[in-house]
């Protein structure tokens, strides 16, 4: 578990931040996340950018033991992936994101059955997709809004381990 809120300086030219969003996001927030979003969309470095996106997701999915490491921004009606390696899903809604809590966290969200997990167990993610473990950080911005989540996810339950 990540206990230093600290961002690895893996990520050139961005300065995403993991800090602690204490409160559910208002209005004005989630216009703003998605005003953001817009913006890392429609980034001027293209495919380079991109590829600095899937580098990220990448080495998460490396560094934990997972298949599938994704980037997802979150909006007020769904959550948009970003980058996402070994997840051929671009969008879910936001009511079965799992991002969706990971965002109002403290700390790293690690759920490691999501079928254990009450808040979970029915998520189309779970019982469709097939996810059985989760973990992700908030990204957020340098004012400490929250726009998404740096995840990793496995179609088996399991500890993360350090």
């Amino acid at each position: 578990m990540m206990t230093d809120n600290r961002m690895p300086s893996l990520v050139p030219a961005f300065s995403l931040r993991l800090v602690i969003e204490e409160h559910y996001p208002s209005e004005r927030q989630l216009s703003l996340r998605g005003k953001m979003c817009k913006l890392l969309i429609s980034e001027p470095d293209g495919i380079l950018a991109r590829h600095r996106f899937d580098d990220l997701a990448r080495l998460a999915a490396y560094v934990c033991g997972t298949p599938i490491g994704l980037i997802g921004l979150i909006d007020s009606n769904r959550e948009w992936f970003k980058s996402k390696v070994g997840w051929d899903v671009s969008e879910i809604p936001r009511e079965v994101s799992i991002g969706t809590c990971a965002i109002l966290q403290h700390d790293v969200l690690i759920v490691s059955d999501t079928l254990g997990d009450i808040r979970f167990a029915r998520s189309q993610l779970v019982t469709q997709a097939g996810v059985r473990f989760y973990a992700g950080v908030p990204l957020l911005t340098p004012e400490g809004y929250a726009l998404g989540t740096l995840s990793v996810m496995d179609y088996v339950p399991r500890p993360l381990t350090q």
